[in-house]
């Protein structure tokens, strides 16, 4: 890039040196210069080289423009490398997690000897420095360049924190950081979907604090914030972090006996034809029964002329009824319409039924789960047959 901006200024010098050879050319009063013509030539010549003159410098106006501009990228490219260094220095672990620290302080400054450790706190933290390691490696395994982790604290119940991630954009350079309290992690092996969940927390750009949506007012850190990545498969994950996931992921058992799956799975295509409005919705195959939860799902949703909608994945699917009626209610999985693949709003999806008839499907000949003595007055349906359930 220098080399092409030094060229660029001597290109210049020889066609202005080379117009100043010619006769005729301007003068540096600016106009054409016919002391040496004289006769019909001296007209003649005087338009012609007030033709090339103007080419010619309207030439050199372009070569100066180009010369202006690679001299402005060159110091916008200076401008952001000082902003990356001062952003780098700015995201120090010690500055943003003093508590990591103060204890390591006060046992230096203390005069009598540092207490024995405990036992159960160095398997802790041994364990806490085994799952950074192996969540970095994880990161690496599936492509996911996104994040680099600085810090991930200790383990707690369900989670790890607090913890310090750097973020990168597609060209992989860093754009800023990612603080929370806790880490924990979600995952769907049907949907083959992993979800990053950051609480409490916020996010460092520029130098400036964004704490995560659902912050209250007024409040530099707080919410929650979630990093899908589809095509992900969680079972790595779980085999090497099993402390960040739900207790219910991590159970190998998918079928109990209790049920015989092709007879269920036709039955329960006969009411889901019935029970469908501008629609049904077809069972296409599920791994197993146990506790009258459907495991590993595959679900297909169909318009009124038989062409497909969507599709559902999910790990687990239950036949619900309460006293607004039956629905289906999927958990860790993604909803999939064309290209599309969406991971399900906080890990389910809930799929109503409008014309179902709650004695038929209560007459067994399925799994259900009846929670009509429970009450579920909790749920707050959302749009297009999707609710979030808070419990």
């Amino acid at each position: 890039m220098k080399g092409a901006a030094l060229m660029i200024p001597i290109s210049i010098g020889f066609i202005v040196w080379g117009v100043m050879q010619r006769p005729g050319t301007v003068s540096e009063a600016g106009a054409p210069d016919t002391t040496q013509l004289s006769g019909r030539a001296v007209g003649d010549a005087t338009a012609d080289d007030l033709a090339e003159r103007d080419a010619l410098l309207a030439r050199i106006a372009t070569l100066e423009a180009r010369i202006a501009g690679l001299q402005a990228d060159a110091l916008r490219r200076e401008e952001q490398w000082v902003e990356y260094n001062e952003m780098i220095v700015a995201i120090a672990p010690e500055d943003l997690f003093p508590e990591l620290h103060v204890e390591k302080v006060k046992a230096a400054l203390a005069d009598a000897p540092p207490p024995e450790p405990d036992p159960a706190e160095l398997a802790r933290a041994e364990r806490s420095g085994a799952m950074q390691r192996s969540f970095t490696a994880l990161l690496r395994a599936d492509g996911i360049d996104a994040f680099d982790v600085l810090e991930m604290g200790l383990l707690g119940d369900g989670w790890i924190g607090p913890v310090l991630l750097r973020s990168f954009d597609g060209r992989g350079r860093a754009i800023g950081s990612l603080s929370a309290a806790r880490l924990r992690l979600e995952g769907s092996q049907a949907g083959r979907t992993l979800t990053i969940v950051l609480e409490d927390g916020y996010a460092r750009r520029s130098g400036e604090k964004i704490p995560f949506p659902g912050t209250e007012a007024e409040q530099e850190r707080g919410g929650v914030r979630r990093f899908v990545l589809p095509h992900t498969d969680p079972r790595p994950w779980l085999t090497k972090l099993p402390e960040l996931f739900r207790e219910e992921l991590a159970q190998e058992v998918v079928d109990d006996g209790r049920w015989n799956n092709f007879l269920v799975r036709r039955e329960l295509n006969a009411r889901l034809d019935r029970a469908g409005l501008g629609g049904r919705y077809v069972l296409k195959a599920f791994a197993g029964v146990r506790e009258d939860i459907f495991r590993d799902v595959a679900l297909d949703e169909f318009d009124e002329s038989g062409a497909l909608r969507r599709r559902f994945f999910a790990d687990r699917l239950a036949v619900r009824i309460d006293n607004r009626g039956v629905h289906l209610l999927l958990e860790d999985g993604v909803a999939v319409r064309g290209a599309q693949k969406l991971p399900f709003l906080d890990g389910r999806m809930r799929l109503f039924l409008p014309l179902a008839d709650v004695e038929e499907w209560t007459n067994g000949g399925i799994p259900v789960v009846d929670v009509r003595n429970a009450g579920d007055a909790s749920l707050e349906t959302l749009g297009d047959g999707q609710s979030a359930d808070p419990h």
